[in-house]
């Protein structure tokens, strides 16, 4: 038997679920408000319905490997377990969208060997997760992916720009939303969810082209292909446990034994999250670890005291929390990249006017700001008396064309600040 999240745990997940519910709900309305497809060349206009057979979905992936170029997406339910479980592969080219049941059919191999395939561009949105899912299946990452969000942001669109504004703003098309959190873990799936989810990669290739074109037109395509090359590789899913920890530490003042502890605890967590295949706050709460590490509790009876630690866990896991903590005790603190301390007003001015200096300049060439630099890494190059730029590969020759030679070796001037502080304090 499972152990329970606790109390606040299980109204995070039923609150979830309800909702879903209400959703799913929804989904299976009257199908008759269903607007029609466009016809727009190159976009596929047919209705799909989700292949249930191995033979068909074979048939399938050998026509879409001949076109050379597909869209990928995905329908998942994350929050219920540690892997998403994957309830929907949505593909197309030019000529047909087709959807996959991944719930009817045992061996997708098919599906992940074409997404495999070095002569097949795959085009994907904000595809990190499909892509992991594809590669945690199958052991194999696509290869040679394009993101459209991420090309959006080299095409004079926000970043992170969602699909449906990106395919409005791109081509003029108003695509319908709403499915997101529906159960697609579900049987049978209504035509509402197979219009949403057919609309998430009807139109990804000619939105690729189209953004591909404003690129080449803004003289872009060089650093939007070394950060299509970063983004747009699969990975098997695992999780940053540094990035876990300093998300539940949020810039809190912790010793550095408790901050080695929490880092122990948070990997300890990751361990037990996959041996039950739940996620990790379903598991335990973090602000039950923030309290361990702070405590040091040694014995069953001290973590049950914890608020939110689930006496399910305690009961199951305890001895190996108990164990992890001690080990701790003397283990060296991971260490973080020291954050730029901004000081005095007169600096946080002079980084907020470099910043949106950058920014503008990034704009006006169709380029998003946030995919370059941050506005740390320029205040850390600002505080450091400039010099050399605090990112290197593209985004370090990107700096370089940007901001020009005319920044580097000087930081942003303020003059009159300094002098008026200096009268104020005398």
């Amino acid at each position: 038997m499972r152990p329970m999240a606790g109390k606040n745990g299980n109204r995070r997940r039923n609150s979830r679920r309800r909702r879903r519910d209400e959703f799913h709900s929804d989904s299976h309305a009257d199908p008759a408000s269903l607007s029609p497809i466009p016809d727009i060349e190159g976009v596929p206009n047919n209705e799909a319905e989700p292949i249930t057979s191995l033979p068909e979905m074979i048939e399938a992936c050998d026509r879409l490997r001949a076109s050379g170029r597909i869209a990928y997406d995905t329908e998942f339910i994350g929050e219920e377990t540690y892997w998403p479980q994957l309830c929907l592969i949505q593909l197309a080219s030019t000529d047909e969208v087709v959807l996959i049941d991944p719930q009817a059919i045992e061996d997708m191999s098919p599906v992940w060997e074409l997404l495999a395939d070095d002569a097949v561009e795959v085009i994907v949105h904000a595809g990190k997760t499909d892509l992991d899912i594809a590669t945690v299946a199958s052991g194999t990452s696509p290869t040679c992916v394009r993101d459209t969000q991420v090309l959006a942001g080299f095409a004079g669109l926000p970043w992170p720009v969602g699909l449906n504004k990106c395919i409005g703003a791109v081509l003029g098309v108003k695509v319908p939303g709403g499915m997101t959190f529906t159960a697609w873990n579900r049987r049978p799936l209504s035509p509402q969810q197979c219009r949403y989810a057919a609309d998430d990669v009807r139109y990804l290739l000619m939105l690729e082209a189209r953004l591909q074109a404003r690129i080449v037109e803004n003289d872009l395509e060089p650093w939007a292909l070394a950060a299509q090359a970063e983004r747009c590789t699969g990975s098997t899913g695992q999780p940053d446990m540094h990035a876990q920890r300093r998300r539940i530490e949020n810039g809190r003042s912790l010793r550095k034994g408790q901050r080695a502890t929490l880092q122990a605890l948070v990997e300890a967590r990751d361990s037990i999250a996959q041996e039950l295949d739940r996620p990790h706050r379903a598991v335990i709460p973090d602000q039950a670890l923030l309290a361990a590490a702070r405590q040091r509790p040694d014995s069953a009876s001290a973590l049950n005291a914890l608020r939110g630690m689930p006496r399910p866990v305690v009961e199951r896991f305890g001895k190996r929390l108990i164990g992890v903590i001690a080990d701790s005790a003397d283990a060296e603190p991971p260490a973080d990249p020291p954050r730029p301390t901004e000081g005095c007003p007169y600096q946080r001015v002079a980084i907020d006017a470099l910043w949106h200096r950058f920014a503008a300049i990034c704009m006006d060439r169709g380029l998003a700001p946030e995919l370059v630099a941050t506005r740390t890494d320029l205040a850390r190059w600002h505080l450091g008396g400039g010099g050399d730029w605090p990112v290197d590969g593209w985004r370090e020759d990107a700096l370089d064309a940007l901001l020009g030679t005319h920044l580097k070796g000087a930081t942003v001037s303020l003059a009159p600040w300094p002098q008026w502080q200096h009268e104020a304090a005398e």
